[in-house]
């Protein structure tokens, strides 16, 4: 089931997985306030609820009834998150702020449902934050990563430089240029540091790595003002990369001058996946250097896999991943 986040992904999903989607109603009281009502019997299934929470001040708090309007007779409740918000708040890096994350994840662990899937979360700790809060949830954090990948390897990856943008980002970069490296593909791998606020849309970015000579590739979690990646790329071409790709998981774009800006600038080429919906008005401006990667296989793998009571640990590698899609019949 899902409410009003992301519905064109739950039904990729439950496509993939021969199911129909429960019936739902995710409305609004003439005030605003949510009107949430599972309308199917779910009483000792296995159920499970897809959405983001980007927009969390209704998305949040909608993912958070659906829970519990089927708590009293589901068997077992399963939320799946694409992508969560609140990510980036998660400790005091200034006086008198709050730790958002930490009432999102009260929030969300309040409901009693089972297990928790997050993908790609912008900070890992949140995990332990979650299991802190509520030992009584399981919480499985999965990555795009092997669906990028996938996408990477039938793409040409000769002279090619991947490179995080920040050297918060360096590690997680690192274990995608490993993993081609281990595939075979001479890729080589850079380091960003960026200084300066991206929040205010400014950002100065150095780069440390062969660039001469390469396509650069920047890989991040999230795109938002997309002011790194774009200052990034006018940094790597000054250093002699013949281009500039930028891989994002997840396209959160504040705004139409966003995207604008990535149009404009000397990125040739913006990938990102369908974790979050994107507006239409976003897309037309983007399409001639979008690709958009589908992330409904992994998310029904995720499903078929927990309602199994299988591991998941296969999907965090390639060969595991492709092995799901032939499980789907996609191989």
């Amino acid at each position: 089931m899902t409410g009003n986040a992301h519905p064109a992904l739950a039904r990729d999903v439950a496509r993939l997985l021969n199911l129909n989607l429960a019936n739902v109603y995710a409305g609004a009281h003439p005030d605003g306030e949510p009107n949430i009502q599972c309308i199917d019997d779910v009483r000792g299934r296995d159920v499970y609820i897809l959405q983001p929470t980007s927009q969390p001040d209704r998305n949040l708090i909608e993912l958070a009834l659906l829970g519990m309007a089927i708590r009293p007779s589901a068997g077992r409740i399963t939320m799946v998150i694409p992508y969560f918000g609140f990510a980036r708040q998660d400790r005091r890096d200034k006086p008198r702020v709050p730790i958002s994350v930490d009432l999102a994840i009260r929030i969300l662990a309040g409901t009693g449902v089972n297990r928790i899937v997050l993908l790609d979360l912008h900070t890992p700790q949140i995990v332990g934050m979650f299991e802190a809060e509520n030992p009584n949830i399981s919480i499985d954090h999965m990555y795009c990563r092997s669906v990028i990948l996938d996408w990477l390897a039938q793409q040409d990856l000769s002279n090619i430089t991947f490179s995080s943008i920040d050297a918060g980002g360096a590690k997680w970069v690192e274990s995608y240029y490993q993993r081609l490296r281990d595939m075979g593909f001479p890729v080589e791998f850079g380091i960003g540091a960026k200084s300066g606020s991206s929040t205010a849309g400014i950002a100065g970015v150095q780069l440390l790595g062969k660039y001469a000579g390469h396509r650069t590739v920047f890989l991040d979690d999230m795109v938002t003002t997309a002011s790194s990646a774009v200052t990034g790329s006018h940094v790597a071409l000054s250093l002699g990369a013949t281009d500039v790709w930028m891989i994002a998981i997840h396209p959160v774009l504040a705004n139409a001058e966003v995207c604008r800006r990535i149009i404009d600038s000397p990125i040739a080429r913006f990938i990102t996946t369908d974790t979050l919906p994107m507006k239409e008005e976003y897309r037309h401006i983007l399409e001639p250097k979008l690709t958009v990667i589908p992330i409904a296989p992994l998310l029904a793998l995720v499903v078929k896999h927990l309602h199994e009571d299988r591991s998941l640990s296969m999907f965090f590698e390639l060969a595991g991943y492709r092995a799901g899609l032939q499980e789907l019949g996609m191989g």
